[in-house]
């Protein structure tokens, strides 16, 4: 019975992550954005909603296994964190989606990552009251990021990356950890070098054409990298805990 519950989690999850392809393709077409990263693959639109896909249909399985759901052992607060679990991945691949192809973090997105997060504070000081100290400091700081944000977009009439990528990690720290926001954060960095390292190898051979600072997709590297940290840490929980 629990190999049908799990195929059931997989089937929700590449129906999420197809959905999720769909509009991550939408949102930049709406918005009229301009593409500032491309990829020589021709079908990489084909590889993209795979890619998604299969995303979704991995971090459902993983995620419901890691929560023990089973169909002789589960209960409402499993479930009620499991579908948190899946938006805040949605969420992930979205804005790193986006930003891989578009160095942009789009805002709608943003705001849904930042209401499911205050939903899910909510929650964890409805069941443990001992949370509620740290959600109030998050609290506090998205106030501050988000009157900033309010500010900048009022003076400038333009987003600020910044403020969007520090709102990013926000949200990463209320659905993770500190710990597991540390090694996102690290992997990430070591990312973007080599990402970087490798660009400007190439870019050598085609006029030695400058780096801009302002197209490097760090929120996709953070977005993905957590989603990374979140696997190994539930992999060495599992074979080595």
């Amino acid at each position: 019975m629990n190999i049908i519950l799990y195929m059931i989690f997989f089937l929700t999850g590449i129906t999420s992550g197809y959905y999720c392809s769909l509009i991550a393709n939408e949102i930049p077409k709406k918005l009229d954005l301009k593409r500032t990263n491309y990829s020589k693959n021709y079908n990489e639109s084909l590889a993209s909603k795979l890619t998604y896909t299969l995303i979704g249909g991995v971090s459902s399985v993983v995620l419901a296994n890691t929560l023990n759901i089973s169909v002789s052992s589960y209960d409402i607060s499993s479930i009620i964190i499991y579908i948190f679990g899946m938006i805040y991945i949605s969420i992930l691949v979205l804005i790193g989606g986006i930003d891989k192809n578009y160095s942009k973090i789009n805002k709608s997105v943003l705001a849904f990552g930042v209401v499911s997060s205050i939903l899910y504070m909510i929650y964890l000081f409805v069941i443990d009251l001992s949370s509620v100290n740290l959600n109030i400091k998050y609290l506090f700081v998205y106030m501050i990021l988000l009157l900033v944000d309010a500010f900048l977009l009022r003076k400038f009439a333009k987003d600020s990356y910044l403020i969007n990528l520090l709102i990013l990690i926000s949200i990463i720290s209320v659905y993770s950890n500190f710990i597991i926001l540390i090694y996102t954060l690290i992997l990430a960095i070591t990312s973007i070098i080599l990402y970087t390292i490798i660009l400007k190898s190439q870019q050598r051979k085609k006029g030695n054409k400058k780096i801009k600072i302002s197209e490097i997709p760090i929120g996709f590297f953070i977005s993905s990298s957590n989603i990374i940290v979140l696997f190994m840490v539930r992999i060495f929980e599992s074979y080595f805990i």
